[in-house]
Parts: C-alpha cells; structure tokens; sequence
C-alpha cells in the first residue's frame, strides 16, 4: 500500500483520539481492550497498528467487490434493478449460483402493449395511462428503459445482457424519437 494513504488513515484516527484527549475522554475499545488510550505509548502503538491494518483490510474488501463487479458484467449478468417484465432466476452451477433475468409473462405483455400503443397507435402517454390503468411516471421509466432490447446499464454505460429482449432495437429507438 502506498505509504502516504496509510499515512492519512492513521493522521485521521490520531486527529480523532487527540480532540477525544483535548476534552479529557479516554478512548478504550470493548473489541480489543489493547487498543487503550490511559495506557500512553503502547495503546497509541496499538491504534496506529490497527489503523493500518483496518484500511488494508478495507482496501481488500473493496477490490473485492470491483472484481465481482467485473465478471459479471464480463458474463453479460445485469447487476442493476430488476425492471418491470422481468424477474430474477437464481442457477446454481458448480457450487456457484448465478443470478439472471428471467420473462414474467404477464408483466411482458404489458410492456410490450405499452411499446406497441405508444409507437404504433400513437397513443400519449396519458391515454396509455387511463387505458391500462398504470401511473404515467412508470410508463414514462419503461419507454426510457434500454433493458427491454436487451441491455443493462452500469456506470452510465451499456452492456449486452443474456436476458430476453421484450422489444426490438428499432421500437425502441422509435419510442425515444417520440419522446423528445
């Protein structure tokens, strides 16, 4: 680890510990009694130790996480929201379980007839709402939401998922024409 992030982490708990000593308050952990602020050179040895250690640890957990990240984007598996129409579908392979997309039938059908009314019958988005009863805010996400060709989203960036399409690529690129 670079020394000046470790460097930052323990300043900031001895910044902590001095404003703790400034107003007569002694810092002793219930988890590991070592770390003891009445004992002078060594509980300041301990926290600094622990200091330390907590970021390194803290450091690992998160590359951890990117990592994960990575290969499921890698595997074409959305990490985003669940949107409307789909649900989630738990695999389990080789002792690994994998979570995909899966159809919900009636909730596609929806979806689809909301695509279909708005870009074919050149309904409103208002009169879609007064016919199949939906509010106009979730009609408005679903028209707006790229998943139903077939992608997923992460960090403002596209990626092909192994879900099923509930639209093609050319209604929804109609749709947004509408909407802007």
């Amino acid at each position: 680890f670079p020394v000046t992030i470790i460097r930052e982490g323990v300043e900031a708990t001895f910044r902590y510990i001095r404003e703790l000593k400034e107003n007569n308050i002694d810092y002793i952990s219930v988890r590991e009694p070592q770390i003891n602020t009445t004992i002078p050179i060594v509980g300041e040895l301990m926290i600094a130790i622990s200091s330390i250690f907590s970021k390194s640890e803290s450091d690992k957990k998160s590359e951890d996480i990117k990592d994960g990240i990575t290969k499921t984007i890698t595997y074409n598996r959305p990490i985003s929201t669940v949107p409307y129409g789909y649900q989630y579908h738990t695999k389990h392979k080789q002792s690994k379980e994998y979570k995909y997309w899966i159809i919900k039938q009636k909730e596609a059908e929806t979806v689809k007839e909301i695509y279909k009314l708005y870009t074919t019958d050149n309904l409103t988005i208002q009169e879609i709402s007064n016919k199949i009863q939906m509010q106009t805010q979730k009609i408005r996400r679903i028209l707006q939401n790229y998943s139903y060709c077939g992608y997923f989203k992460y960090k403002e960036k596209y990626y092909k998922g192994q879900h099923t399409p509930l639209i093609s690529q050319e209604t929804y690129n109609k749709a947004q024409e509408k909407l802007s």
